[in-house]
């Protein structure tokens, strides 16, 4: 499997979309570590109080979600083809886990977590596995972020939820649509911009797009999202056979074999 060269950018939305599934942190941070230093707190950028009191409400609602499962599609848009690259799939989250099974049109399988992306490709027999910058690891620790957590990395605005529907009826729901746009030096030089749709009445959210610093765009689509489903630890590792080539390119290691037994798990 190569090494993509826009694979944190990826990550990026992926994180993302694990996070935006849901909206609220049920999790306070860890305390830091003993002798490390906190980073400087930074000021968010000031957000309508109308739209606050909402994304509150929004907060709420979200308290009660332990896990979720949904089937996605995900839309590609890039200035080199005339139509998007289109890959759908399911995916799992709980805690600080999500799992993305891609069913079509090529299966793979990627688990992000607080520490580390791991990309298995089961035709090449290859899994990548990358560790998740501080950037990434700070807003992808849960699948459910805390609104303080979104607003010291993004400035918000509303949108019309119309912009993120496409025409597509989506009636009898309370929709917020939100841009986003990078205050953080770091996912700056990855994403341009973020837009969600969330459902207020689930506190969930049905659709995004993530626009990164190349000018690329990625829709991604939400549909039979559950949550409290009763997922398990076993449902979220990834199990790889005995014999997968396992790599970490961007440590420089040499390629190994997927260990013994019933393979490389995660």
């Amino acid at each position: 499997m190569r090494v993509r060269v826009a694979w944190m950018a990826g990550v990026v939305w992926l994180a993302w979309a694990s996070m935006a599934l849901g909206w609220a942190s049920r999790e306070q941070p860890p305390a830091p570590e003993e002798g490390v230093a906190e980073e400087p707190r930074r000021e968010p950028p000031v957000l309508e109080a109308g739209l606050r009191a909402r994304l509150e409400e929004i907060d709420r609602r979200a308290q009660s979600h332990v896990d979720l499962r949904a089937e996605f599609e995900q839309r590609k848009h890039t200035p080199l083809l005339r139509r998007p690259i289109v890959s759908s799939g399911t995916v799992r989250s709980k805690g600080g886990v999500a799992l993305w099974e891609t069913q079509k049109p090529r299966r793979t399988v990627m688990r992000i977590d607080e520490r580390e992306i791991a990309i298995y490709d089961p035709v090449e027999g290859s899994m990548e596995v990358f560790p998740s910058e501080e950037g990434v690891r700070k807003l992808s620790a849960t699948p459910q972020p805390s609104l303080g957590s979104v607003l010291e990395r993004f400035a918000v605005e509303e949108i019309g939820a119309a912009e993120m529907l496409g025409g597509e009826a989506e009636a009898g729901r309370r929709l917020v649509g939100l841009s986003m746009t990078p205050t953080d030096e770091e996912l700056r030089r990855r994403v341009a911009r973020v837009r969600v749709l969330l459902d207020a009445e689930r506190a969930l959210c049905l659709r995004m797009e993530v626009t990164d610093a190349e000018g690329e765009r990625t829709e991604i689509i939400f549909k039979k999202i559950e949550v409290g489903v009763g997922l398990t630890e076993e449902s979220l590792s990834l199990v790889v056979p005995k014999g997968t080539r396992v790599s970490r390119p961007l440590d420089g290691l040499t390629p190994s074999g997927g260990g013994s037994g019933g393979g490389t798990k995660r």
